[in-house]
C-alpha cells in the first residue's frame, strides 16, 4: 500500500510541476466529500456491501482543451451493518462485521459538447480495490456463531457522466453518476471455539450504480 501511495503522490507532484510550466494546461486537486454505491441485489455479502461515505478520498485532475487525465485514492474504515447473504461455504444466514477498503483509480474524461462553456463530461476510470472484513457469522441457533476474516481483491471500471461546475473562479464542484463494474477474487476464513478454521475462495463479476461528488481547487 505504501508503494502505491508513494507512486500517487509522485505522479501528482510531477503533474503539478508540469501544469505550472504550461499556460494551456490546468490542474486541480481536491477531496471527495460524499459518495454512495448500491448493491446489485438486495442480499449482499461483505465484498460487495453498499457504501455511503463522507470525506474518504483525494482527487487530482489535469485538463487540456476538452479532455482531462484524472486519478483518485479512497480509504474507508467502518462498521458493516447486518448482511444477509451466505458467505462461501459458511452455511450461515448472515452476520455483522468491521471493514476496511482501499482503492486506487485513474482514467480520462472528455467534454460531451464542442461548446467551450459546456459543463457536462463523460469519463471512464480503471481501478484496483482491496476490501478486508472481519466479524461474526450467525445462523438460527445461538450456539452456531462463527467468526470470519475475508480478503477481496477487486479490479474494475467506473463509467458515467459528470458536471464541472465553477463555484468561484478557482473552486470547482464535480458531481458524477456512474456504473461500477468489477471482478472480485475473495478468500474467506471461518472459525469457532469448537471447530478448526475453514478456508474458501470465490470469484464473481458484479455491477452497481453509484454517485459521488468531487470538490477541487484549481492550482
Amino acid at each position: 500500500m505504501r508503494y502505491f501511495i508513494f507512486l500517487l503522490v509522485t505522479l501528482i507532484f510531477s503533474k503539478v510541476s508540469f501544469c505550472q510550466q504550461s499556460s494551456s494546461i490546468t490542474c486541480e486537486i481536491g477531496i471527495k466529500p460524499i459518495s454512495s454505491t448500491l448493491p446489485y441485489h438486495l442480499n449482499y455479502s461483505p465484498d460487495n456491501a453498499p457504501h455511503f461515505e463522507f470525506f474518504n478520498g483525494l482527487f487530482f485532475r489535469v485538463s487540456k482543451n476538452r479532455t482531462a487525465f484524472r486519478c483518485f485514492f479512497n480509504y474507508s474504515h467502518k462498521q458493516l451493518g447486518l448482511f444477509s447473504s451466505e458467505l462461501p461455504a459458511s452455511g450461515e444466514n448472515g452476520g455483522i462485521g468491521h471493514q476496511k477498503s482501499v482503492q486506487f483509480a485513474s482514467g480520462i474524461q472528455g467534454q460531451v459538447s464542442k461548446k467551450k462553456k459546456d459543463i457536462m463530461y463523460s469519463f471512464i476510470d480503471l481501478y484496483y480495490r482491496h476490501v478486508g472484513t472481519n466479524g461474526l457469522l450467525f445462523a438460527d441457533m445461538e450456539d452456531s456463531k462463527r467468526f470470519f476474516m475475508q480478503s477481496s481483491q477487486q479490479i474494475g471500471a467506473n463509467m458515467g457522466f459528470g458536471f464541472k461546475i465553477k463555484i468561484v473562479k478557482w473552486i470547482i464542484l464535480s458531481p458524477e453518476i456512474f456504473l461500477d463494474l468489477y471482478h472480485a477474487s475473495t478468500k474467506t476464513y471461518t472459525y469457532s471455539a469448537q471447530s478448526a478454521a475453514r478456508k474458501s475462495t470465490s470469484s464473481s463479476d458484479s455491477g452497481r450504480p453509484g454517485i459521488r461528488i468531487f470538490l477541487a481547487v484549481r492550482l
